[in-house]
């Protein structure tokens, strides 16, 4: 078990309210910002326990929802070792053709995502996940969603969030 329900939020006190999107967790140590979207608290996840220890944080912040997920990898996973094995199943999971989705990779090669939405009666739920891996024993996916019903609203979506980082 690579973690416990009860690991506590590394939080950083600051007189300057956030206005983007940042978090820090230990086990594994990991900083997540995406300057894209606004700042909103994270709870932990009302599922986690001992038996799904890689359910960690959950939380919403007006149409955004995020999830973090820590499943342990593979011994000596890279984080493109990781994000490959998530983007794969993914795509098995939501059945996602060529040109459905678009796949990002950081400037730094810390962390890759995919991006699609997919159609819900008159909405669209559109899907972020940050993929990395930490300490070469932990993937980590971020799940980030929003939902629209303004169709000129998934281009820019698709663009992704290109200052998210997972590190």
């Amino acid at each position: 078990m690579h973690c416990s329900v009860d690991d506590e939020v590394i939080v950083k006190k600051n007189s300057i309210p956030q206005t983007s999107f940042s978090f820090e967790l230990k086990n594994p140590n990991v900083k997540i910002t995406v300057p894209e979207i606004p700042f909103f608290d994270l709870q932990t996840h009302p599922l986690a326990s001992a038996n799904k220890p890689h359910l960690r944080y959950l939380g919403s912040g007006g149409n955004f929802h995020l999830s973090i997920l820590t499943p342990t990898a593979d011994p000596g996973m890279t984080p493109e070792d990781c994000a490959k094995s998530q983007v794969q199943y993914l795509g098995g999971q939501y059945n996602l053709q060529k040109g459905q989705y678009s796949l990002l990779k950081s400037n730094d090669g810390t962390t890759y995502s995919i991006y699609f939405y997919l159609k819900m009666g008159e909405f669209y739920q559109q899907n972020a996940y940050l993929l990395s891996g930490s300490e070469n024993k932990y993937c980590v996916q971020v799940h980030i969603s929003k939902m629209t019903d303004d169709q000129n609203d998934l281009p820019l979506w698709l663009k992704g969030f290109p200052n998210a980082r997972i590190r």
